[in-house]
């Protein structure tokens, strides 16, 4: 598809790289974020694997059967980041010089929490926020309510079992819909989300 507007920081014929794929915006300049030239250096001279070789491997939850391993590839969590920045930019109209950020809410051994709200952040230098009761509190729609009302993220990236916990706890009221509303979209992944659900949205 013919895509409009600046290019993205991940193209398609560069290598898969983060480092690569960032057009050395992770090694330019002093070097102070590393600690010193050296390091840089180090950095610059790191083989990069293949892009098809297994970057990581994540577990399914088990819900319908036991959790099995899927390996995801370099070139495939590059080119989920990819999509989500491309469909940030031309479909939510969030340019990234007013990006507010994204609410980190799912765990990381969660597809959706490390794909979206872990490596998508650092190719695309978005920032990622975690509520501060994040560790403490266990995981709910009124927990998640509460962090994107706190956070002001433009983009909240979840799951239907957490949208339902909004419903189910208590009726969803005008002000917890403001909330939402603020977000420039609430994304969410990993399994259908109940047509009551999507109805009472």
């Amino acid at each position: 598809a013919h895509e409009t507007g600046p290019p993205l920081a991940v193209e398609r014929d560069v290598s898969c790289s983060p480092v690569h794929a960032a057009n050395g915006a992770a090694v330019s300049g002093s070097g102070a974020a590393f600690g010193g030239s050296g390091e840089v250096d180090d950095v610059r001279s790191a083989k990069v694997p293949p892009c098809d070789a297994v970057a990581v491997v994540m577990f399914t939850s088990g819900t319908s059967a036991l959790p099995k391993p899927v390996p995801l590839t370099h070139r495939g969590l590059l080119s989920s980041c990819r999509a989500k920045a491309v469909a940030e930019r031309d479909i939510f109209g969030i340019d990234s010089s007013d990006h507010r950020g994204t609410l980190a809410f799912l765990p990381t051994f969660h597809v959706i929490g490390f794909t979206n709200n872990f490596v998508y952040n650092l190719l695309c230098g978005v920032r990622c926020m975690i509520h501060v009761d994040a560790a403490d509190v266990p995981m709910s729609g009124a927990l998640l309510l509460r962090a994107a009302a706190d956070l002001r993220p433009s983009i909240l990236d979840t799951v239907p079992a957490l949208l339902d916990g909004m419903l189910t706890s208590r009726a969803l009221t005008l002000a917890d819909a403001a909330v939402l509303q603020r977000c420039d979209a609430v994304l969410y992944g990993g399994a259908h989300l109940n047509p009551s659900t999507a109805h009472a949205f």
